[in-house]
């Protein structure tokens, strides 16, 4: 409900036509080709240079921590594809033509559908970056409400997640990700771990070496300089470098994990190593370099993902009994899935069975989250009939949870759902009322004999009302870019160049 889904929906689609498994890969190469392109776009649109948007696009993808996350993270894993473009809307607006603000708006309306988190994030450089802005130049009135109309456009192109924000969690005391820092690494082992250039959380060994080298291949006043600076100090951020127990408390602790940071190290470093990988290109000077040399990033750039990769091609290459997921036993108590584990078609809803190692609970009220045996009972699908536990079997649907209930009396029922707002119960196919239990579920009576309890969630009404709206200024706000494209390449075409 809260989580933005929209870029999961294509791997749900292919579930239609391909095994879970191959659905995956297919997923991930897909998500990771309109990687490379946007960032490759981007880069583009930044320097007018395509051999350095093709060094850039390679750096950027195949950078260890963003294929981290591609095993782990998947809303984040979406959320990197559309960094760049939220940072060229920002460049473009501060440097180069406020008019084309749009580009901001686009970029974090995708950020926004993608992982809420990433968003926070973005918006903490920005706000970094417009505060430097502030002291050290003077902002014009057309930066400023550019600013202005890129957030306004923003906020309409993602209403649809605004709207259930503000209608199902603003006030109705649910508890998000917990605040704090869970998990700090100290410089040291990020410098090892870019060594060896892995796939976790570092950047890698080429970006390790421009940390090293990119202060005397910059020149003062640059972008490229500035580039530098933020990538240094991300780089420290996502480590136990900064003071991290003195604010973990604060809202900068809502990032849990300070590695984080790295997609934004990683981005800023990449402008800088494709900027001095392109002088090395330059410098080359001969008749069919570009072929040869974007042949040569391409192996290199295939060599280090395969390399990044390894350790988990390991681990999943060859069947080992010892890892392979077994059906979860059946029992009062749900587990917690084991880690790591192999699936394959055979055993890959094994984990629905168990009980998600991190973030089972996100997102429960305050009610069902307070007290840790009542989290518990409704992880184990503990309905409480007339006071007395029992294990419930409920089935899924989309949006609902059936249960089938012989009762030998009229009975006051507790089942193990969390109450929203939006909360809906129907009894044997009518729409009843429902109270909520002191565990936060849903409570209500029901009669003697058989019955079938249908518990779901609908949006409200305002929810399709945003959607429609959203849907309408991505369709017209396509339709404006490409009229003035096609106009742009008439006039081009007229004029004779």
């Amino acid at each position: 409900m809260f989580y933005p889904t929209l870029f999961i929906y294509p791997w749900a689609i292919l579930r239609f036509y391909f095994n879970p498994i191959t659905s995956f890969y297919i997923w991930y190469g897909i998500v990771t080709f309109f990687t490379y392109a946007i960032s490759y776009l981007c880069m583009f649109s930044f320097s007018k240079s395509r051999i350095r948007s093709i060094i850039f696009s390679f750096i950027y993808v195949l950078a260890p921590y963003r294929l981290y996350l591609g095993g782990f993270v998947f809303g984040e894993f979406t959320a990197v594809t559309f960094i760049p473009i939220a940072f060229l809307g920002f460049y473009e607006i501060v440097c180069r033509d406020s008019k084309r603000w749009y580009v901001l708006s686009i970029g974090m309306s995708l950020l926004i559908l993608s992982h809420v988190l990433s968003v926070l994030l973005t918006v903490e450089v920005f706000t970094f970056l417009f505060i430097i802005l502030i002291f050290t130049r003077r902002l014009t009135f057309l930066q400023i409400k550019a600013f202005a109309f890129s957030a306004i456009l923003t906020l309409v192109l993602s209403l649809p997640v605004l709207v259930s924000f503000a209608t199902d969690f603003i006030g109705h005391n649910i508890y998000s990700a917990y605040k704090g820092i869970g998990i700090l690494i100290d410089g040291n082992t990020m410098i090892q771990d870019s060594l060896s250039n892995t796939a976790g959380s570092d950047i890698g060994l080429l970006l390790l070496a421009t940390v090293f080298v990119g202060w005397a291949k910059t020149k003062k006043g640059t972008i490229e300089r500035y580039s530098y600076w933020m990538g240094l100090l991300l780089i420290i951020i996502s480590t136990s470098i900064f003071p991290w127990e003195m604010i973990s408390k604060s809202f900068l602790g809502t990032v849990q994990l300070p590695w984080r940071y790295l997609s934004y190290a990683i981005l800023f470093l990449g402008i800088i190593a494709s900027n001095i990988i392109l002088a090395i290109y330059n410098s080359w000077n001969t008749k069919g370099s570009f072929v040869w040399f974007s042949l040569l990033i391409a192996i290199i750039g295939m060599y280090s993902y395969f390399g990044s990769i390894s350790g988990t091609v390991e681990k999943i290459k060859n069947y080992d009994e010892s890892m392979v997921l077994k059906p979860a036993v059946q029992g009062n108590i749900v587990k917690e899935i084991p880690q790591p584990v192999q699936l394959n078609v055979k055993n890959y809803k094994y984990q629905f069975g168990y009980k998600a190692a991190y973030g089972e609970t996100d997102y429960y009220t305050k009610k069902a989250q307070d007290n840790s045996a009542y989290t518990e009972s409704i992880i184990n699908n503990t309905i409480i009939i007339n006071s007395k536990k029992s294990k419930a079997v409920p089935i899924a649907g989309p949006n609902y949870l059936t249960f089938n209930l012989s009762l030998d009396r009229e009975s006051k029922v507790d089942l193990p759902v969390v109450v929203y707002e939006h909360t809906y119960v129907y009894i044997n196919h009518k729409k009843v009322s429902f109270s909520q239990s002191k565990r936060g579920t849903v409570q209500l009576k029901i009669d003697k004999g058989k019955n079938v309890v249908t518990v779901g969630y609908a949006p409200s009404k305002l929810y399709f009302y945003a959607l429609f709206i959203s849907l309408g200024s991505w369709f017209t706000l396509a339709a404006t870019l490409i009229f003035k494209k096609m106009k742009f390449n008439t006039a081009k075409k007229d004029s004779g160049l």
